[in-house]
């Protein structure tokens, strides 16, 4: 549904307990879909560890053990039904799987091409923007269905999160706010170094990041916030990060989510 084609099937969705009067919609991370992430840590961190040097496999242990034992182990659907609230609904789109450079070229659920993992990696700008525009097409969806765009917070966890600012910060469409996790501010030299113009200057945004992340490290979150504070009302800028989390999510991060939601988002009737 999102991505750089439509083959993608239909999203992932937790409905409303009653009328929908707000929106989720979440972007889920290279190599998952909507419905599962319990396994993108030990994909992406195998692909990793291709490009890298031998001793990340000790790495990869200590993360899947430590996911195995402290982390969630369900999808992002559930994880959101798990904390929703009855006025609203949730979204999890799936990425088109394509061929992703650091994969060897190896086709994967991704929602662009990912080349490396440095900061000053070359990215993949045709493709962030088209899948920018599908996420945005995602968006006027829902306003189609009777959703305000101010009533629609969007989100998402590592490539998926990158995308969700991406897209809060070029659309024309105001939106009330956005959680990116475990994720960093895609083509970032594309922003101007002062607040951006369009309508979401003000908008509030939950960052989450693990302070023990080996694929996406804490360095890539903070630049991230740095530069957000740049681009968006700072008062409205959230960084939160979680003790001994690894790329991945916890109990104490969606509860955080679940309450800048039900901040955000509301009851109307």
């Amino acid at each position: 549904m999102c991505g750089n084609n439509m083959s993608a099937p239909l999203p992932a969705i937790v409905p409303a307990a009653r009328k929908a009067t707000a929106a989720v919609i979440f972007l889920h991370g290279l190599g998952d879909t909507g419905l599962s992430f319990h396994f993108i840590l030990s994909f992406e961190a195998q692909q990793f560890l291709i490009l890298m040097i031998k001793y990340f496999s000790l790495l990869l242990m200590l993360v899947v053990t430590y996911r195995r034992n402290h982390c969630q182990v369900h999808g992002w659907a559930e994880a959101f039904a798990g904390i929703r609230s009855s006025h609203i609904k949730y979204i999890c789109p799936h990425a088109p799987v394509m061929p992703v450079t650091l994969n060897m070229n190896m086709a994967m659920p991704s929602w662009f091409d990912i080349i490396g993992l440095s900061p000053d990696s070359q990215e993949d700008e045709p493709g962030i923007k088209q899948a920018a525009e599908n996420v945005k097409a995602l968006i006027e969806q829902e306003v189609k269905n009777g959703i305000p765009s101010n009533r629609i917070i969007l989100g998402g966890f590592s490539q998926g999160g990158a995308l969700s600012l991406y897209t809060a910060l070029t659309t024309q469409q105001k939106l009330a706010g956005v959680t990116a996790l475990s994720c960093w501010l895609p083509l970032r030299a594309s922003f101007p170094q002062g607040p951006i113009s369009g309508v979401n200057r003000d908008i509030s945004i939950l960052q989450c990041h693990g302070d023990c992340d080996p694929l996406v490290p804490l360095m890539f979150g903070s630049l991230t916030v740095e530069k957000l504070k740049t681009l968006v009302n700072s008062a409205n800028v959230t960084f939160k990060t979680y003790e001994g989390l690894m790329h991945s999510s916890c109990q104490q991060e969606m509860m955080d989510i679940k309450h800048f939601i039900d901040k955000l988002l509301p009851p109307v009737d």
